[in-house]
């Protein structure tokens, strides 16, 4: 790189014309500023380089003849993207690989995170999608809001063997700059906190936010700052009004009252030990907690997304998985809910075989006639479980 920079500079100078040497341009204006070490306040910012990188892949996947391609199986995956729930918090999800040259950021981040292990798993051969699981699991570790130094040296560990072992599965040609970029993840992680903190997503965001704020032709700039200081005099309003616990209890409401509701033996014994009967409570389809949406299996008009696969803690302070039969609204006001319980299949976890690393974000699971009755003071969270006994 150093040498790729003198050459670019010694073009500069001697014929004042710009002539890049392999993507290096020359000495950037940014350079001059004082006390400024470029190499330590610049750092690869990871939205465009994921998004540049998943697009390169998709392309090696689906428009090459390279041993990797997954061109035979196209229409599988596309049906699977198409079909699959994701939860609300994910904003976009990908519905076919034809158009992935169009795929915006979040596309990309869903599909590396949360579903490319598990399209791969089942159509991919085995060194690549060993090879791909570095990669998503390296990412994963440095999204983390919590970070360890031992996440740091396993991200570090998979990046480096990700890289290393990408020449003897692709082409030399494919190596590219986003590429190379990846070995300094790390470092920008150790230097400036996790990836997300440091990305332009939320800049992304704000410019969308930004633009729906101006609707007339005339006097733009005025009429935003005025449409900001509203937005910005609420959300004060907000956090002086709705900052304690209580408040937030308060907000959470039911929706969609559910009349026909059936109950199992084990269902109405779980009702009769809390002092409750089909009679004195309400079943509701759709529970709303400060600023989020859950949802049960007994609500038909959500077919898009997943809000009723959750992350709970049992009564005995254990964390389980389950699928959300139905919200219980006592009469004291007592929040519940039937929770179906999933058994998590240990022997279908994704795992690097050389590193013996476990994707730990991704659960397999599988149906179990166990019910629970839990107590939502906490609210419970979205947790994405997509494989089910058949993969």
């Amino acid at each position: 790189m150093a040498e790729q920079g003198r050459l670019a500079l010694n073009n500069e100078i001697n014929t004042d014309v710009l002539k890049p040497e392999k993507g290096v341009k020359g000495i950037s204006i940014l350079s001059k500023i004082p006390l400024c070490d470029p190499s330590a306040a610049v750092y690869p910012e990871y939205m465009h380089g994921i998004m540049g990188l998943i697009k390169r892949f998709m392309k090696l996947w689906f428009e090459t003849d390279l041993n990797c391609n997954l061109k035979d199986h196209r229409n599988e995956i596309n049906n699977f993207l198409r079909t699959v729930k994701v939860p609300d918090y994910l904003t976009r999800c990908p519905e076919t690989t034809d158009d992935y040259p169009s795929w915006k950021a979040n596309e990309c981040r869903t599909f590396l995170i949360y579903l490319s292990l598990i399209i791969f798993a089942m159509f991919m051969s085995r060194q690549y999608f060993q090879h791909w699981l570095l990669f998503v699991s390296a990412i994963y570790l440095l999204l983390q809001e919590d970070i360890s130094e031992n996440d740091l040296q396993t991200a570090e560990i998979m990046l480096n063997m990700f890289l290393r072992d990408f020449s003897n599965l692709y082409r030399a040609d494919d190596y590219s700059y986003n590429l190379h970029n990846l070995s300094h993840y790390c470092l920008t992680v150790r230097r400036f906190g996790n990836l997300f903190s440091n990305s332009t997503f939320e800049w992304e965001n704000l410019n969308g936010t930004v633009r729906l704020r101006i609707h007339g032709t005339k006097n733009q700039g005025i009429e935003l700052v005025k449409t900001l200081q509203l937005c910005q005099g609420v959300e004060i309003l907000r956090a002086r009004y709705e900052t304690s616990d209580n408040d937030r209890e308060r907000y959470a409401l039911f929706r969609n009252k559910i009349t026909d509701c059936k109950f199992t033996a084990t269902e109405k014994n779980l009702l009769a030990a809390s002092n409750l009967t089909p009679e004195n409570a309400y079943f509701r389809a759709v529970f709303m907690p400060f600023g989020e949406v859950f949802t049960c299996c007994r609500y038909q008009r959500q077919r898009q997304n997943n809000n009723n696969t959750v992350c709970y803690v049992d009564s005995g302070g254990v964390k389980r998985y389950g699928e959300i039969d139905c919200f219980v609204e006592c009469l004291d006001s007592t929040k519940m809910a039937f929770v179906k319980f999933f058994v998590i299949e240990h022997a279908k976890m994704f795992i690097h075989v050389r590193t013996n690393f476990v994707v730990k974000h991704i659960i397999p699971i599988a149906d179990s006639p166990v019910v629970h009755l839990i107590l939502l003071g906490s609210h419970p969270y979205i947790l994405l479980s997509f494989i089910s006994t058949q993969f």
